[in-house]
């Protein structure tokens, strides 16, 4: 068993995972940059992974890495690299999950959430609004 390379996997696709933003897709870029770079794999070959995870039911990050995983190492690659981009992230929402649950009946807590809620309305509403070419001039109006 290669601990070391799989030790790499693991901490690659932990950084990939951690340092990026917005999900899945949003990781690619990062993925792609970290694995060529450590000389695992071409851009050809980074693209037919992405190509093959795409064309899989399910989600496209774990899935690029267990490919990368599985060309270095194996199973037991796969699996590291797979674990190497699903477990961080879960276990630091498990945390965040556990103090929001600490806090939650604070009424500070409680008016910053309501607060929120009507930002993401706002937030979800603007695209369609655009899409939509409506132009609201006043707020308290609506132009067609």
């Amino acid at each position: 068993m290669q601990w070391k390379l799989l030790w790499q996997i693991f901490w690659l696709f932990t950084k990939v995972a951690m340092f990026s933003w917005g999900g899945g897709p949003a990781s690619l870029g990062l993925m792609q940059r970290e694995v060529v770079a450590a000389g695992w794999l071409t851009p050809d070959e980074f693209a037919d992974d992405i190509a093959l995870s795409n064309a899989l039911p399910g989600p496209t990050a774990p899935q690029a890495s267990a490919y990368v995983g599985y060309k270095l190492a194996g199973l037991a690659g796969a699996v590291s690299a797979v674990i190497g981009t699903v477990v961080p992230a879960t276990l630091l929402m498990l945390v965040l999950i556990i103090g929001f649950f600490s806090i939650k009946d604070n009424a500070y807590m409680a008016a910053a959430l309501k607060g929120g809620a009507s930002a993401i309305l706002t937030e979800d509403m603007s695209p369609g609004r655009t899409i939509s070419g409506v132009r609201i001039d006043n707020p308290f109006t609506v132009d067609g």
